[in-house]
């Protein structure tokens, strides 16, 4: 059985996607997109079509609780964090105007665009869930039947460990130190997903500001919660854990998004008890 570690292929697929979507390099594909806003569609790469379907199937899922045109929003409260200052309700407002899924068209032959000018994307509610699914798939090409991907948040896992054991996932305790654990997962053949109001902050003017489920309503939120789940795909449990985190901040009913075909929790448990973890969440 072929043996990896810190495999090339995979740091290469890796760099491949956040090159094609991190916003904060101008020739990134959601660069180009949001410089052209408003213009005809353009060509891109198979991988930013395909998650962009993926993106508009997501949000029916969620019932527009996970959108990708919200990257006016996010890129508000960006600037607005690092000039020290909370949005005002007309920055909101606009910027909230700017979001709508159904003004990002994408087609069968890879070419895609937004509608609207001042329109923006961000991936970062299901990039790393769909770079882990590829990253696996990677793995398996190569032969392998044991392999773990941490991507921060995101933990897929092929198999179990090589003596036969179970993956441990920690799940970091939101109000604790890094590294302090509120219990740890046992897993095989699947993905954890960790969304919690502890890690994706803005402090502006002293006061600690969750960005985790602003971005469909524009408010701030900073109750200590933590959520983790489980499923066989890192692409959907990435946001159905987001959209949890979601509704449990604003109480949006998701309903029928959250009760669909049960999600599997294969061969694990959850454990209470101090561990010392493979992975950390």
């Amino acid at each position: 059985m072929p043996r990896f570690k810190r495999s090339s292929f995979v740091s290469a697929r890796v760099a491949r996607l956040e090159a094609l979507w991190s916003v904060f390099r101008p020739t990134s594909e959601l660069s180009r997109l949001a410089a052209h806003a408003g213009d005809p569609c353009m060509v891109v790469a198979p991988a930013t079509a395909d998650i962009f379907r993926h993106a508009h199937k997501l949000h029916a899922l969620t019932h527009g609780a996970l959108d990708i045109t919200s990257g006016s929003l996010v890129r508000l409260w960006r600037v607005a964090a690092e000039r020290g200052y909370t949005p005002t309700s007309e920055e909101l407002t606009a910027a909230r105007a700017l979001v709508n899924i159904a003004d990002l068209e994408v087609t069968e032959t890879d070419r895609a665009r937004l509608r609207r000018m001042g329109q923006q994307l961000d991936l970062g509610a299901i990039g790393k869930g769909y770079a882990a699914e590829r990253c696996i798939e990677l793995y398996i090409q190569q032969g392998a039947r044991h392999a773990m991907i941490d991507l921060g948040g995101n933990v897929a896992v092929l198999g179990s460990k090589p003596d036969g054991s179970a993956w441990r996932v920690g799940i970091q305790a939101p109000t604790g130190r890094r590294g302090e654990h509120l219990g740890y997962l046992e897993v095989r053949d699947c993905s954890v997903v960790t969304s919690g109001s502890y890690e994706r902050v803005y402090e502006v003017a002293a006061s600690v500001i969750n960005t985790s489920a602003r971005m469909n309503t524009a408010k701030d939120w900073n109750e200590q919660v933590a959520h983790a789940m489980l499923d066989r795909r890192a692409g959907h449990v990435d946001v159905v854990s987001g959209a949890t985190l979601y509704t449990k901040a604003f109480g949006r009913a998701l309903g029928r998004a959250l009760s669909m075909p049960a999600l599997p929790i294969l061969q694990a448990r959850a454990t209470a008890k101090p561990a010392q973890p493979t992975s950390e969440h």
